[in-house]
């Protein structure tokens, strides 16, 4: 983990408590008969959204959704998952031949699989700048796979 990771992380945590405090402290104004209780919903959901954001500052959570995790390969078949996060979360992911791939788009935190050149394939959201996918998919792929596929990072 760099250095702005470990500050948003203890930013996060530091806000998420605060808003936790300040939400028993309005709990007993509340059950003191001087308060609403709306304020003390908006505070606690504010705590808790801090805390499950600085998840994915932790080290644990950064090795499982590392590229090498995500984007790997076994023989000629090349392995990709998503994130956590992108709404479908494949245990298996999709496998795929690397002969078949024949465009990669790339951007930050995605990736688009074009598979026998028809506009068919998969969208991916893993973490990492367009460079880093592409190094991490070039060191996965032989000059001859290479060669074959187009990469485009937009």
């Amino acid at each position: 983990m760099n250095k702005t990771q470990t500050m948003w992380r203890t930013v996060l945590i530091l806000v998420g408590s605060l808003a936790l405090l300040a939400a028993i402290y309005l709990c007993y104004r509340y059950y003191m008969g001087q308060e609403e209780h709306l304020p003390i919903l908006l505070v606690s959901m504010l705590g808790f959204s801090c805390f499950s954001c600085a998840k994915r500052y932790t080290p644990g959570y950064q090795e499982q959704v590392s590229l090498k995790q995500l984007i790997y390969r076994t023989q000629n078949m090349i392995t990709f998952k998503g994130k956590p996060e992108s709404g479908c979360v494949l245990e298996k992911g999709i496998e795929l031949a690397a002969e078949r791939l024949s465009i990669l788009t790339i951007r930050d935190d995605y990736l688009s699989a074009i598979i026998d050149g028809n506009g068919n394939g998969w969208d991916f959201f893993v973490f990492g700048s367009a460079g880093e996918i592409e190094a991490h998919l070039r060191s996965l792929l032989s000059v001859d796979e290479q060669a074959l596929i187009t990469f485009k990072p937009v």
